[in-house]
């Protein structure tokens, strides 16, 4: 049994092995397509007349790489070094330099604060609500719920953030009693409370989104349990819609 169980382990890390190698790779030939593009693309900032962006007036006016005296492959090794270590170099925002480092891990800190709370209510709602309708005796539930996340995944997400847009800021107004700005201030951190109200906007967005995802794929994944034998069998003995939803989860895992 011991063996058995080695071998599992194993085998389980060799496939988490397979799937990371597979996951660099595909960053590093990304990344080499990036890089060559950057190396024979002009770049249109060192022209005079370039377009100047509205807030950043530091805009990098580097040469391509092919251009440059340095051998291409020396600078190849040394742009995908500081890729790796996220030595993006400075920017100026204004009339300040800004370390680019700074900015994306600014940037993915806020990105983070909507779209985790967004994707676990995602997944939660759309895995429950697929399990209590393989629960409920009626037959077509299901496929109800299938027709329905078919059609829910198919609204663009821009139009959900454009109602929201417009709908949002009056029902958050009026529940809590007072003008409540939903815009980011970058003067203060992501998690001051301005901040993390306007979150409330992309978060409700995303987490629309990616329910409608998940209903989706979670009513493609459980419909087919409705008529199994076990279901029909904690229905005749009066198992709740909660209980009978615990038999059919642990039935879906798949074993190790």
């Amino acid at each position: 049994m011991d063996g058995d169980q080695a071998a599992q382990m194993r085998s389980l890390l060799l496939a988490l092995g397979r799937r990371v190698g597979r996951v660099a790779v595909t960053l590093w030939v990304v990344f080499t397509g990036v890089f060559l593009a950057l190396a024979y693309v002009p770049n249109p900032h060192t022209a005079t007349e370039a377009y100047q962006p509205r807030l950043l007036y530091g805009i990098y006016r580097e040469p391509r790489f092919a251009a440059q005296s340095e051998p291409l492959v020396a600078q190849y090794v040394d742009w995908l070094g500081r890729v790796v270590t996220l030595n993006l170099g400075q920017m100026g925002v204004g009339e300040r330099a800004v370390v680019v480092r700074e900015v994306v891990a600014e940037a993915v800190t806020v990105t983070l604060i909507h779209l985790v709370p967004a994707m676990l209510l995602a997944i939660v709602l759309g895995t429950l609500i697929q399990l209590l309708a393989v629960a409920v005796e009626y037959g077509d539930a299901s496929a109800k719920t299938k027709l329905f996340g078919a059609a829910a995944i198919s609204v663009p997400v821009f139009l959900v953030a454009y109602v929201l847009q417009i709908y949002l800021p009056g029902f958050v107004i009026e529940t809590s009693g007072q003008i409540t700005d939903l815009g980011y201030d970058e003067s203060t951190g992501p998690f001051s409370p301005a901040n993390l109200r306007a979150a409330v906007w992309p978060s409700v967005t995303m987490g629309l989104y990616l329910f409608a995802i998940q209903f989706r794929a979670a009513g493609t994944d459980l419909e087919q349990y409705a008529d199994e034998p076990f279901v029909k069998t904690a229905r005749a003995k009066g198992v709740g819609l909660l209980g009978i939803c615990r038999h059919v989860f642990p039935t879906r895992l798949p074993a190790c």
